[in-house]
């Protein structure tokens, strides 16, 4: 479950399904903070979507499959978030090829 509260609005607080049993917080526009990524220029979300747990479930029994994963990613670039967390041990590569799509 990712929780995440707006300091600028109290209704931000409440509850919208993200997908397939998991819940985020709503969160608006004015909501997402972002900083810069070490000395990089790039700009990045303060959250980051950990994605070791979609890709292929053969990897490991918890994994969940692409649809998931594609949902998942879309419905966290809708909310502000830019910054992804994968590598190429997940799921045998798969995470990669997912955030790749």
């Amino acid at each position: 479950i990712l929780l995440v509260f707006c300091k600028k609005e109290t209704q931000c607080a409440s509850f919208l399904t993200l997908c397939d049993g998991f819940f985020i917080t709503r969160i608006h526009d004015h909501c997402m903070e972002y900083t810069t990524l070490g000395d990089t220029g790039v700009t990045v979300s303060k959250l980051c979507l950990g994605c070791m747990s979609f890709g292929d479930p053969e990897w490991r029994e918890w994994v969940q499959g692409e649809e998931f994963g594609m949902e998942l990613v879309d419905r966290a670039v809708d909310l502000g978030i830019n910054f992804f967390d994968t590598a190429n041990m997940y799921s045998l590569g798969e995470s990669e090829r997912i955030i790749g799509k």
